[in-house]
């Protein structure tokens, strides 16, 4: 996994990801981790899949 520019944002209770990874697989990955990690806040995941050129 190499997701360098994730942003992870929190407020009142909630976790908001954002930035591009390299998959899909990555994406659900890294809400998988947040999801973990943050107990009972409510997990955002607008992660966006960019496929490198």
């Amino acid at each position: 996994m190499t997701a360098t520019n994730v942003k992870i944002i929190t407020a009142d209770g909630k976790v908001t990801l954002r930035g591009p990874v390299k998959t899909a697989a990555e994406k659900t990955k890294i809400g998988e981790l947040a999801k973990k990690e943050a107990g009972k806040a409510t997990i955002d995941n607008q992660l966006e899949v960019k496929e490198s050129n």
